[in-house]
Parts: C-alpha cells; sequence; structure tokens
C-alpha cells in the first residue's frame, strides 16, 4: 500500500536526526529504529503522564489531558509539587521549551531528558541534585540552566 504521497506504507526513510533511520507505520503506533534501541511511541505513554499528573495533584491546566494540547505544550512548571522523580514519560513532550521544576526533591533527572531537544530553559532550582548528567549536557539548544540551592558542586 502507498499513502497519498506516494510513500510505501511500510517504511520511509527518514532525515530527522543522526539517530533515526527509519519510521514504520503500524495501526496506532509509530515504531522508531535508532542506533540504540527501539522505542514504540503510542498513546500509552501519555496516559501514564497524565495518571502520574493526577498521583500528584497535577491539574489540566498545567499538564493537557487532551492528545494535541499536550504535543503542543512549550512551557511546563512544576514547581513547588514535593516531586522526588520525573517520569521518562515527560521527555516526550518533544516541542517543551520551558521546564521549572523550582523547590521539589529530585535528586536525579530520567536519562530520557536528552529527547527534549527544543528545551531552553531548565530550572531546577531548590532540589536534591548532587550530579548533572551527561544527559542534560547535550541538551544542545539549552541557554538557561538554573542551579542554585543544589548540590551540585564545581570540581
Amino acid at each position: 500500500m502507498h499513502d497519498e504521497a506516494g510513500v510505501s506504507s511500510r517504511a520511509k526513510i527518514l532525515s530527522i536526526g543522526k539517530y533515526i533511520k527509519k519510521e514504520r507505520r503500524m495501526k496506532n503506533n509509530l515504531v522508531i529504529t535508532t542506533k540504540s534501541s527501539k522505542a514504540i511511541l503510542n498513546n500509552n505513554w501519555m496516559v501514564a503522564l497524565w495518571k502520574w499528573a493526577d498521583s500528584h495533584g497535577i491539574s489540566n491546566d498545567i499538564l493537557p489531558r487532551d492528545k494535541k494540547s499536550l504535543l503542543d505544550l512549550k512551557e511546563l512548571d512544576l514547581r513547588d509539587r514535593n516531586l522526588i522523580t520525573i517520569p521518562k514519560e515527560l521527555c516526550n513532550l518533544y516541542n517543551l521549551a520551558s521546564l521549572r521544576l523550582t523547590s521539589n526533591k529530585i535528586k536525579q533527572l530520567p536519562k530520557e531528558i536528552k529527547n527534549l531537544t527544543n528545551l531552553t530553559e531548565l530550572c531546577l532550582l531548590s532540589n536534591e541534585l548532587t550530579k548533572l548528567s551527561k544527559e542534560v549536557c547535550s541538551l544542545s539548544n539549552l541557554k538557561i540552566l538554573n542551579l542554585g540551592r543544589t548540590d551540585i558542586h564545581h570540581p
């Protein structure tokens, strides 16, 4: 089968980033094959993220509960939530430009944080971080990184 553009529905070669090799559509799932792993992106990650948000009292105004608004989200302010961890599913919000995690109890960020390639601001002020991960250092568009009142020290 071919789509409207005449491209085979089995696989298309993509030129997105140096890691993505091909894309294949299977029903409602988008399978992305990377050099390091395979990731299946479907609505399951959104459901998991919404359940996490509900369990932490994060309202629909802060983290939208509809797919389009969630995927379009540019800013996310999760300050003063007593968060200990951030779910890896949050790192699927590829349009996110600003992530504020001020005044929580976060000790470590998920390695998937590297997927937030449009992130320009990351505020980790007043958390329990002791080191900055290499994944955060790989965020090439990051312009503002606030690490004040954390346990991260220069060597």
